[in-house]
């Protein structure tokens, strides 16, 4: 249910009051609790004030509330080794190890020091937004404060079948104080330009608690708790600006660049105890964490990095009768910092910190606006190259690792087009070619289980040339819609369209197992309602064929090859019922 109301309260002040409430109970069923996951409850709401205490300065306050609240998973255990399977039936589980909604998770283990008994995620969160914008005539002057403050809790089963043995609790909290003043001038000038000031300070500190006790599971003497702390601040300071020149009536130029100063503050430590108590020092937890996972406490270990970097931009643009070409080049980065998931103290020197992420991007394109704007096409060609890509790598058999992967390039075509044929019916057509690869990674980390002879060589692979995850090749979408009264003050919608992607990688380490196939979703709406839009029912269906595809893949701790996989949505079909007044 959402909802809105606004309005004047007097002449120089408004305001706007927006909320949404859902609560859904999800479309997988878990087996082992015999309940529906990702069972979901979340609230949002806003509220906008607008004031004009005098003429040409308009100031814009905004605060919005989030709580929302996750139970479960919609993650399916799809590879069940012979070990995994064995696993199972010593604690009288099974598994249907296929991609069909069916999950198993559980809780925690028994004894664990922080006990649950669902995977579980919330989320609560502030945000505060005010803006003051004045009118100096020629030019414009916009100062925008920002505060934000999240926290979030999240609990999760890593088995994924009630097995029981590794789960992990962790508790986040994200605050920033973020200021931008920028000056511009009006955009009916033949010079234009902005520039502008920006700093932020974050913090951000998590707590995570992971709850060993694999003997159960396979007979391996692993019965320990790690709590593991990591803090850090940042502060950003930015200078920026932008000058568009119109050196004819046609041709624009516009170039830009951006001094960005960086600076992270990081202190981590990590201590490891038994399964009641991860503070007790527990010398059989720690002998065990060492000899199956080569995990150790982490003594308090601080870092700094600071970074400063100018990034530019240039953009060429022709104007023609019915539309524009232009071209691009622009260059930006993000800033390295300091890894949390470091599991002992060999590693702090050589993988704590990671390095800053750079990318140069260049871009060609038109839009054209035909046929006394019936038609509208936009095109375009891209390349970004990306270097020392930050990704989270995993490091068998369960250790996870933030790191630079070395080199990426990007590049593609884009398209797409908009037709009204007349009547009230429209028609829409987009295409993407992705070449996505790696250029430099030579050093990446196998995949569980992976041999020499599909290229695991002291535990590491070479990725050069392959592509990267969650980059299929090809994206199609097209649709056709119609709306037209149908009576005195009564109209009617049709809507229809289908998305394709053609096969890619749903996880960073390029597994086999990870590999979707091309999938097709298809959607549709038909809605009824008032000619003025005053009232509307509409009966709304998405991936109307129900058609399962994974979203993301898990591999299963201790248990070589045996994986998980994340559904996407299935067929969900929604009646919607909107009024205006």
């Amino acid at each position: 249910v959402e909802g809105a109301v606004g309005g004047p309260i007097t002449d120089r002040l408004g305001i706007r009051v927006a909320a949404r409430y859902l609560d859904s109970k999800g479309f997988a069923r878990n087996l082992r609790r015999d309940d529906r996951e990702v069972s979901t409850e979340s609230f949002i709401g806003r509220a906008t004030l607008q004031w004009e205490p005098v003429d040409d300065v308009t100031v814009t306050y905004k605060l919005q509330r989030e709580d929302s609240r996750y139970y479960g998973v919609t993650t399916d255990t799809v590879n069940c080794t012979p070990q995994f399977l064995t696993a199972l039936a010593n604690l009288g589980l099974s598994d249907t190890c296929a991609f069909d909604k069916f999950t198993a998770t559980s809780g925690s283990p028994i004894g664990f020091y922080k006990p649950f008994d669902q995977g579980r995620q919330t989320q609560k969160s502030w945000l505060h937004s005010f803006k003051v914008e004045a009118d100096l005539g020629p030019m414009t002057l916009v100062s925008v404060t920002g505060y934000t403050d999240l926290k979030s809790e999240s609990y999760i089963d890593t088995t994924f079948a009630g097995l029981r043995y590794y789960t992990i609790v962790r508790d986040d909290r994200n605050k920033q104080f973020s200021q931008e003043i920028r000056l511009q001038t009006q955009d009916n000038l033949p010079l234009r330009f902005i520039l502008g000031g920006y700093f932020a300070h974050a913090t951000f500190e998590t707590e995570e608690g992971q709850g060993w006790d694999a003997l159960a599971a396979r007979g391996i003497p692993l019965r320990f708790t790690r709590e593991k702390h990591f803090e850090q601040k940042n502060d950003t300071l930015a200078i920026f600006g932008e000058v568009t020149w119109r050196i004819t009536d046609a041709l624009r130029l516009t170039a830009g660049g951006r001094v960005t100063s960086d600076e992270k503050l990081a202190v981590t430590d990590a201590v490891i105890g038994s399964l009641e108590n991860p503070f007790d020092n527990n010398a059989t937890a720690r002998a065990q964490a060492q000899a199956v996972l080569n995990w150790l406490p982490i003594p308090t270990t601080r870092g700094k990095r600071a970074v400063t970097k100018f990034t530019p931009s240039i953009t060429l643009q022709y104007v023609l009768p019915d539309g524009q070409i232009y071209a691009s080049y622009k260059e930006g980065f993000k800033s390295g910092g300091f890894d949390a998931s470091i599991p002992r103290p060999a590693l702090i020197a050589t993988g704590f910190e990671f390095d800053d992420e750079t990318a140069k991007s260049y871009e060609v394109g038109a839009k054209f606006t035909l046929l006394d704007g019936k038609l509208r096409l936009t095109a375009a060609a891209f390349r970004t190259d990306f270097s020392d890509l930050q990704l989270t790598a995993l490091i068998p058999p369960a250790t996870s690792l933030f790191r630079n992967a070395g080199g990426v390039r990007s590049q593609g075509l884009e398209f797409d087009g908009l037709l009204a044929v007349g009547g009230g019916v429209q028609l829409n057509l987009a295409a993407a070619y992705l070449d996505a690869k790696f250029t430099s990674y030579d050093g990446a980390p196998c995949f569980t289980g992976q041999t020499v002879a599909e290229g695991c060589v002291a535990g590491a692979q070479n990725v050069v040339g392959r592509q990267v995850a969650y980059a299929p090749k090809v994206s199609l979408s097209g649709g056709i819609n119609w709306e037209g009264d149908i009576s005195p003050g009564l109209k009617l919608g049709v809507f229809a369209d289908a998305n394709y992607r053609s096969k890619h990688y749903v996880d960073i380490d390029l597994d086999p197992l990870t590999r979707q196939k091309g999938v097709a979703l298809f959607n549709g709406r038909v809605s009824l309602g008032e000619s003025d839009d005053r009232w509307r029912v509409s009966l709304i269906g998405r991936n109307l064929f129900n058609k399962d595809y994974a979203v993301g893949a898990s591999d299963i701790p201790l248990f070589t090859r045996a994986m998980a996989l994340n559904h996407g949505l299935p067929r969900t079909v929604m009646v919607q019922v909107e009024t205006n007044f």
